[in-house]
């Protein structure tokens, strides 16, 4: 506050300041944002079994899925990527994945174009479509292209297990529905 008020007898510096002030609110106003949509995805799920699951943690765990996911939030550029991170966050409450899978996949959320994703369901099943989509699954690790001990030349692309049960995921909770083209 006393670089602010101080920062008046500079003339550039206190339009910036007041800037960054103004930058600094609408970047928090969207952490905001991703994170009622994060939480919104778990809504029908009890507080007791939010609760459970918060109680079988360790404190390390608690503070290491906390500060992770907080991360990703607030450096997510999407909302929807928000989103997808609180279906993956219900999975893990849900005990359908563990707590590694979780921060995994969130990690391939927070890394991935957001359009791409929406081309998972074409990889479900084997292809032989040379795109960029599907570089970008075998970049987030979700389609191997090393298979067997072998580097596979021919275009051939499949998910792989971590691909195949983000697809899974997603698709039990409706996301391809919600955004089909």
């Amino acid at each position: 506050s006393q670089i602010v008020d101080s920062s008046q007898n500079i003339p550039i510096l206190g339009p910036i300041l007041k800037l960054g002030k103004l930058g600094l609110n609408y970047i928090d106003f969207l952490f905001i944002k991703k994170l009622g949509t994060f939480l919104e995805q778990s809504e029908n799920i009890s507080n007791e079994e939010k609760q459970n699951f918060l109680n079988k943690l360790s404190s390390n765990d608690n503070k290491r899925i906390s500060s992770y996911l907080l991360h990703l939030l607030y450096t997510s550029e999407e909302e929807e990527k928000a989103k997808i991170m609180g279906i993956i966050y219900k999975a893990r409450l849900l005990n359908e994945i563990d707590n590694d899978m979780m921060l995994r996949l969130c990690s391939i959320i927070y890394k991935s174009f957001l359009p791409d994703l929406k081309k998972l369901p074409f990889y479900k099943e084997q292809n032989k479509e040379d795109s960029i989509e599907a570089n970008n699954f075998i970049n987030l690790g979700l389609i191997d292209n090393f298979v067997g001990g072998v580097w596979v030349d021919e275009p051939s692309w499949r998910l792989n297990d971590i691909g195949n049960l983000l697809y899974e995921i997603l698709n039990q909770n409706k996301w391809f529905d919600e955004n089909e083209k």
